[in-house]
């Protein structure tokens, strides 16, 4: 998943685990700090570079963006991230759903074939 976040689906899963992530007990609260922190600075007028250059300061606030996603799911322990992928799986936002030829969950049952 990590190395996925470049491309526009990694990012999308991304953005979809750090709300459950927030809400947990078990994710330290400075790893909670980044996400909120990052938001702040990118809601916030001071800018390192001034979004007035036309395109440069947005890629400023997109590339901490990513970059702070990357630190928080890397602050995370692992198996409370490995849960939260596995939820965010089975109810329905996981693999299949984002067209990216992957398999969706496995349905298991017993079939008749009727002639």
């Amino acid at each position: 998943m990590l190395g996925r976040i470049g491309s526009g689906i990694g990012l999308w899963r991304a953005l979809r685990l750090i709300w459950p992530l927030l809400k947990d007990r078990r994710v330290p609260l400075m790893a909670k700090s980044v996400p909120v922190l990052t938001l702040l600075y990118i809601l916030s007028p001071v800018d390192l570079v001034p979004d007035l250059f036309p395109g440069l300061g947005q890629v400023d606030d997109l590339s901490l963006m990513v970059l702070s996603i990357l630190l928080f799911l890397r602050m995370v322990p692992r198996e409370v991230l490995r849960e939260k992928i596995a939820t965010l799986r089975h109810a329905g936002g996981g693999a299949g759903s984002g067209g990216d030829g992957r398999r969706g969950p496995t349905i298991e049952g017993d079939y008749e074939i009727l002639e």
